[in-house]
């Protein structure tokens, strides 16, 4: 599934034209976030029309011109969707009842979180890949490490980082990480 991601998600640029869009202000003009990057108003406006093409950012209400706020709902969407596919793939179908029967938690949380990760000062060279996927995960893993007991209390969790690991591998790392194991 890496390789079959929008180009868009692996731009630092959009994530730096989303955290522009995301500010409190709640949405923004194509012209003023060129302006403030020092980019061409031509590449926001590209990059602004491939991130409506996946449901990540929508029209705004503005009539003077063309205002952007960010779709949340089509954020959590593609997310969603990304890893249900992968579960698909791993023929988890409990991951999928589970993620199924929890899926307004899932999407309140991916939400939340996405939403404070873009509204972060300090996020620098990061792509909407690494905070959509594989932040996310290293959220969860911290979290599992910090209280031992935290998947047992947050099961809905466990489908979603089923997926996310699935997305994640890198050929050849799981059975590398097994072998080593066995040798310890």
């Amino acid at each position: 599934m890496k390789d079959e991601f929008p180009s868009i998600m692996n731009s630092e640029l959009a994530v730096q034209v989303l955290q522009r869009i995301a500010q409190p202000s709640r949405g923004n003009y194509s012209t003023k976030i060129a302006e403030e990057l020092h980019k061409p108003q031509s590449s926001i406006s590209r990059i602004i029309k491939q991130m409506k093409e996946i449901g990540f950012v929508e029209k705004g209400t503005r009539k003077k011109a063309q205002y952007y706020e960010i779709d949340y709902c089509g954020i959590t969407e593609y997310w969603l969707e990304v890893i249900r596919e992968e579960l698909k793939k791993i023929d988890n179908e409990r991951g999928l009842e589970v993620l199924d029967e929890n899926e307004r938690k899932a999407r309140e949380l991916n939400k939340r979180f996405t939403k404070i990760m873009l509204n972060k000062c300090e996020i620098r060279e990061k792509t909407l890949q690494t905070i959509l996927f594989d932040d996310f995960l290293s959220s969860l893993a911290d979290k599992a490490v910090e209280k031992e007991d935290f998947f047992q209390e947050n099961e809905f969790l466990l489908p979603i980082k089923d997926g996310l690991v699935k997305l994640l591998r890198v050929e050849g790392y799981p059975a590398e990480f097994e072998k080593a194991l066995e040798e310890c």
